[in-house]
């Protein structure tokens, strides 16, 4: 078995792990125990290495987290591990609960602004 390596997504472009095993060993990438379809990544390398890259349409389809995957090979594997961090900027992107409460807030007190200085102009 290959030491693992670790590598973190922050929310755009592939994910790629380089391994020092032969290419020609290659034989699937594994996800929780079943195999990762081969539309999901590429592998390139030559001799004493591989290079496994997770597609961005693959990998942006997790939540923020950590992954482990298993890359097979004729003689071994190699723990790879994805840490997907949140791709969430802000306004734009993402929902952001936050942002909608304080604006549901400030139409609330404007509409008792409103409704105040309505009822202060009726007693006047």
């Amino acid at each position: 078995m290959q030491p693992g390596q670790t590598k973190t997504y922050n929310g755009s472009g592939d994910s790629a792990f380089t391994i020092n095993v032969d290419k020609s060993k290659f034989l699937r990438l594994m996800y929780n125990g079943s195999e990762v379809p081969a539309v999901n990544y590429t592998v390139a390398g030559g001799s004493g290495s591989t290079v496994i890259t997770l597609k961005e349409n693959y990998v942006n389809g997790f939540a923020p987290g950590t992954y482990h995957f298993t890359a097979v090979y004729t003689d071994g594997t190699s723990d790879l591990t994805l840490t997907v961090e949140s791709s969430d900027s802000g306004v734009v992107g993402g929902s952001n609960a936050l942002l909608w409460a304080a604006i549901i807030i400030v139409i609330i007190v404007i509409i008792a602004v409103i409704a105040f200085l309505l009822y202060r102009r009726s007693k006047a």
